[in-house]
This record gives C-alpha cells, structure tokens and sequence, in this order.
C-alpha cells in the first residue's frame, strides 16, 4: 500500500541519516537524508485530499475558506464564530492556519504546516532521546522510534489534527527537560500545546512525573509509589473519580461547562477499544522487562518515568470505554510508547535469533500488526484510501 511505502522510504532515509551522524564518514553531513525523510510524510499529507481523514471536512477547511475570503486577521476572527465547526478552536490552531492560507492560498498550505509540526516535533523528541542515551549502556534508534510513529500515529494525526500537533508538542517538551534539561523550553512547548488542544493541559502532570522520576530518596520515593496507588484506585472505580477530580479542579481552575456535563462526557464513548488494550498491553509488558532486566540504561529515570505513564495509561482505560473526551486525555499517556517501544532491545537483550538481538525486528512487526487491524483492515481513521488533493 502507498502508506507502507511512504512509511518505509522515509525510513530509510532516517537511518541512513542516524548512520552517517554516528560514523561521520567522508565529512558527509545528516541533514539531508533527515530532510528527505521527514518530507515525505508532511507532502503526503499536504497533498491529499480533503476527504482522506475525517475532521478535514468537519473543522480545517470551514476554518480555511474564513482564512482565505477574510479581509484580515481582525475579520477572520469574528468569522470563526459564527460557525459550529470553528468557534471553539484554539488560538494556535487558527493563527497557524491563518497564516498558512495567506502564504499558500491553499489548503494544501494549511495540511503541510499542521503535518510539520508533527513530524518534526516528534522527529526532534526521538533525536532529543538519542542524546539522552548517548551516554548511558546502549545506543537508542532514532529511526525505529520513527518507524513506531508512523506505524502507530501518522494515520491519526490526518484526522485528529489538532490533538496530534498538541500530543507532539507534549512529548517534545518532555523529551527538552529530561534530555536537555531546559525546563523554561520544555514549559514553552507544553503551553504552545494547549493552544492547539485544551486538553494539552496534561502535560503539566507529565512534568510532575518527570520531577518525581528524576527524586528516588525519601519522600519522593514514597511519592511515587502513592502516585502507582492512585492509578490502580483510578483502574478500580472508573468514571467516580472522574467527577470527584473534575468538581474539585473546578474549584480553582474554571473548567469548560461541556466537561462537567453527564450527557456530553458520556454520550460519546465506544465502547472497549482493542487496539488501545493491545497498545496499553505493549507498553506495560515493555515497562516491566526494563524493570527486571538486568542491563541498565545508566540512569533508570527514563524507566521510572516511562513505567508511571504505562501505569496510567492501563488506569485511564476504564474511562475511556464510556467517554470519548476521556480518551482523548490518555491518547497522551499512550503517545509515549513512540520513545517506549525501541528500549526494548534492553529488556530482551537475552532474547536473540542466530546470535542477533531481534528486538527491532519486534518492534516493527508489533507496529505493522496494529496499523493493519487499525487502518489497512477497519479503516478507523478514514484515510486508507489515500487521494491527491
């Protein structure tokens, strides 16, 4: 299929990319096999049409025609409301389309530039990881965690655009503090994130992980295993904790009135997602081999961190059976397995095939299974049948 060689392609051209960095042969610089490699996917997008993906239609391309025949950005902002599909998008979700169909006078224009973000939001995540390993026992592909997006999130991010760009942006200002120690930069991405989808807001909780994580003595030992227990409470009683927190939060924080609405909360749930128990399954099985083996990656904040949003991520599940606005909550928590998924060549390092440590292959095979039962066989994201703009 065209997205599997799309996927593959673009690929190739990534580890080519991580492998002249590495061996720094014939001076030879990366940035233009990563330039190819990130390019392909952001033109698939850009140039397809409005009809592959759902919310094209339903929100991005009412918001581009009050872009496009607007007289200003004065204009175009008195026009978004005046539409169901627009008035309640966030502030940089429309400025960036704004912008976009000025420059493009396009659709087109506005696709490729919310795909940007994505992909090189999480094309920076993976290489920001890379350095993070660097200096620790192993090696961490940035290529493969790439494989695991695409396998697992590229078809999504056609159709639930403005999530996507806000779950990327999350994991971007994740991987800037626990890589690169920028806190001020890693709370800029997540701050950028909400104004692409409110719900962004969870990546405030993610940095008390990581600052919990990074503190393994004392208090904030026992901090984090009072954070497990909470999960586990949360696993058990499902949508009353949900109100419970909810009427709490709205105590300090206003909270949007659809949010504590019992029709609107719960009218919209499917039912169990199987793909989302096989994602769950993965990263929990994965935590734990981290947790048991005995090759350390050096400092284990990475795992402590990783294993609490596994944790979540199996919490939140319940929640998500009844309520979709839930799940879009713990689409965040399971975005994370793109950086989760290639370490397990660490908690399988005994695990190998003619002498070679077949982890990769794995990951690629697990990543293949769930885009076929999601996209290729139920098309749950209304893009396989891919057509040119």
């Amino acid at each position: 299929m065209l997205y599997l060689l799309m996927f593959s392609l673009s690929t190739l051209f990534i580890y080519n990319g991580e492998h002249i960095r590495e061996k720094r042969r014939e001076r030879r610089k990366p940035y233009i096999a990563y330039f190819v490699g990130i390019l392909l996917p952001i033109f698939m997008a850009g140039f397809r049409s409005k009809s592959v993906g759902i919310d094209v239609e339903t929100y991005v391309e009412p918001m581009y025609q009050f872009a496009k025949y607007s007289n200003g950005i004065k204009h175009y902002y008195s026009l978004l409301p005046t539409s169901l599909s627009t008035r309640d998008l966030e502030l940089g979700f429309t400025f960036v389309g704004y912008v976009a169909t000025r420059f493009s006078n396009g659709l087109w224009g506005v696709l490729i530039a919310y795909e940007l973000m994505i992909i090189c939001a999480v094309f920076k995540s993976s290489l920001n990881f890379k350095k993070y390993m660097a200096d620790k026992n192993c090696k961490f592909p940035a290529w493969l965690s790439m494989v695991v997006f695409y396998g697992l999130f590229y078809n999504m991010s056609l159709t639930m655009i403005r999530q996507s760009i806000a779950c990327s942006l999350v994991l971007l200002g994740i991987t800037e503090v626990l890589s690169c120690n920028k806190p001020i930069k890693g709370l800029f991405f997540i701050v950028l994130a909400i104004t692409f989808h409110s719900t962004a807001l969870i990546g405030i909780v993610f940095l008390i992980f990581l600052y919990i994580s990074e503190r393994k003595t004392g208090f904030f030992r026992l901090l984090y295993n009072i954070l497990i227990g909470i999960a586990f409470i949360i696993f058990l009683l499902g949508g009353r904790v949900y109100w419970l927190a909810l009427n709490l939060l709205n105590r300090f924080i206003p909270i949007p009135a659809r949010y504590l609405n019992y029709d609107y909360m719960w009218g919209q749930g499917h039912g169990v997602n199987v793909a989302w128990i096989y994602l769950i399954s993965i990263a929990l099985v994965v935590a734990l081999l981290l947790n048991k083996s005995k090759v350390r990656l050096g400092n284990d904040i990475a795992i402590r961190l990783f294993s609490l949003i596994a944790i979540y991520s199996m919490s939140l599940f319940p929640l998500s059976i009844a309520s979709a606005n839930a799940g879009r909550v713990e689409y965040y928590f399971l975005y994370f397995i793109i950086l989760l998924m290639p370490l397990i060549e660490y908690g399988m390092y005994r695990f190998k095939i003619n002498g070679t440590n077949a982890s990769k292959a794995i990951v690629i095979v697990f990543t293949l299974v769930y885009w076929i039962g999601t996209v290729g066989l139920n098309d749950m994201t209304g893009t396989i049948h891919y057509i040119l703009m």
